[in-house]
């Protein structure tokens, strides 16, 4: 799926085009797992209520809850993106 930015009234860090991902997909926001690699991007993606994985390319991103830092997606599996995933919410839930 792919979300335009001139479909949003509001950019990023505004939450908008992560809601409206999960929305077109049928889930809710915090069903969903955003990977971004910029500061913006991973502030939308918590201001949505989505766990955030943080992969720093051209910018240095710090830690917050919700987020993992990793330096590489290189080596994921469907299986630790869903374990991840319940880290992630497991955080954001205390």
């Amino acid at each position: 799926m792919v979300i335009a930015g001139d479909e949003m009234p509001r950019s990023k860090p505004a939450p908008d085009s992560y809601l409206l991902a999960a929305e077109r997909l049928g889930a809710a926001a915090d069903d969903c797992i955003v990977v971004e690699d910029s500061i913006y991007g991973t502030a939308a993606g918590r201001a949505a209520g989505a766990a955030v994985i943080a992969v720093p390319c051209m910018q240095d991103l710090d830690e917050h809850p919700g987020q993992l830092l990793i330096p590489t997606l290189a080596g994921l599996t469907v299986n630790d993106l869903a374990r991840i995933w319940h880290e992630l919410k497991e955080v954001a839930d205390e």
